[in-house]
């Protein structure tokens, strides 16, 4: 299992007519084989996190070390799941999962073994030979996060990825997504702008602050007995939860005691 620390992490970027910071200064430790969710208002520099932690970016200042390796560039030891499926209409559910295993020089035989393993683990064997327009929304995306955990990273970073489904489609991937996580173990870091999913599945929730994006607090989510989402609702630590991160989101800092 494998940790991820930030230290004064800055991303600037030259606008027309001045330079616009979208984060600055981040300091944050996820700790191996944690489940920790990101949140913030729009413009605070969720994405733009996740883009320098997959390696699609690099900080203005700062560092970044994965396993205690300095992030240069992209990785086989990170997965990424985006929002949009990405993948590619000509080949099928079995082949769009076998495309990261052909970048670590897997035989053919290993590729196809490992596709059918991840798409077991997601739910989805019985499609292998199914086109993504052949599938649900769901679905695909289920094919995106076995074609990231395929190639058996270190890492599995996730950048809103259930935020174009509906309701109840998201809800069993949330659901999904944590038996996956306790299952493999990996360290995920999930980017969302929705409360209640950052609450039922993080371990950690960070809250940013509007742009520029700041840690404002790291809350601990503890919620005894989570036997199913619904009951997981229910908890008053969840309700306690949803309230911090709620106000946190929705004050001041001035007024939070944050500088």
């Amino acid at each position: 299992m494998t940790d991820i620390v930030l230290h004064g992490v800055t991303r600037s970027f030259r606008g027309r007519d001045s330079e616009i910071t979208a984060l600055d200064g981040v300091d944050l430790r996820i700790e191996p084989g944690e489940l920790a969710v990101i949140v913030g208002p729009s413009g605070s520099g969720k994405s733009t996190l996740l883009d320098l932690l997959a390696g699609l970016d690099i900080p203005t200042s700062g560092q970044i070390r994965i396993g205690g390796e300095a992030i240069n560039g992209p990785g086989l030891n990170r997965g990424v799941v985006f929002q949009q499926y990405a993948l590619l209409p000509w080949r099928t559910a079995q082949a769009n999962v076998e495309l990261g295993l052909e970048a670590n020089s897997a035989s053919k035989a290993q590729r196809r073994e490992r596709a059918r393993e991840h798409l077991d683990l997601v739910g989805l064997a019985d499609f292998a030979g199914h086109y993504p327009h052949q599938l649900s929304g769901g679905m695909r995306q289920r094919v995106a996060i076995a074609r990231s955990l395929a190639f058996d990273p270190d890492v599995l970073l996730m950048d809103e990825p259930f935020g174009a489904l509906d309701a109840q489609t998201r809800e069993r991937l949330q659901e999904q997504l944590l038996d996956i996580w306790q299952r493999t173990g990996k360290t995920v870091v999930f980017i969302t702008h929705d409360i209640d999913e950052a609450v039922y599945l993080g371990r950690t929730v960070t809250v940013l602050t509007s742009r520029p994006g700041r840690v404002r607090e790291t809350v601990e989510i503890d919620i005894s007995e989570r036997a199913s989402r619904e009951d997981a609702l229910r908890r008053p630590e969840f309700a306690e939860h949803r309230h911090r991160i709620w106000t946190l989101l929705h004050s001041a800092p001035e007024v939070l005691g944050v500088g």
